[in-house]
């Protein structure tokens, strides 16, 4: 609040992301954008926990390997901030994209470590 105002904070309530992946990178950011005030967070991902990246994946523990990532993160990041409506869709982002209403969508981020995905994702913001 004191970096850019209650004014601002307030307007967050109301602001809808889609975060596209769940791994490395969507973790982190799920983790930072989950507990900003942000109302509204979508998650896709399709992939289960593996071993191979704990290392790399903050949101996951030993423990869920073999879980669906969405669902992992969508329940820590529920657990940390409970003031966001947090939905998790175990899809790929195509199939997502055939039936989501992305009216009240303010921002989608490409947290995917794949080419073909993140041209499909850059094509389709620009499309919308």
């Amino acid at each position: 609040i004191d970096l850019w105002g209650e004014d601002t904070q307030k307007s967050l309530e109301n602001k809808h992301i889609i975060i596209v992946g769940s791994g490395g990178l969507g973790c982190s950011l799920g983790y930072a954008l989950g507990s900003s005030g942000i109302g509204n967070i979508s998650i896709v991902d399709f992939d289960t926990v593996s071993i191979h990246n704990i290392h790399r994946q903050i949101g996951f523990d030993l423990n869920d390997c073999g879980k669906f990532k969405v669902d992992v993160l969508c329940d820590r990041l529920k657990s940390r901030y409970n003031q966001a409506n947090i939905k998790g869709y175990k899809m790929s982002f195509e199939e997502f994209i055939q039936d989501y209403d992305f009216a009240t969508v303010n921002l989608i981020i490409d947290a995917t470590d794949n080419l073909f995905v993140r041209q499909q994702i850059d094509r389709f913001a620009k499309s919308i």
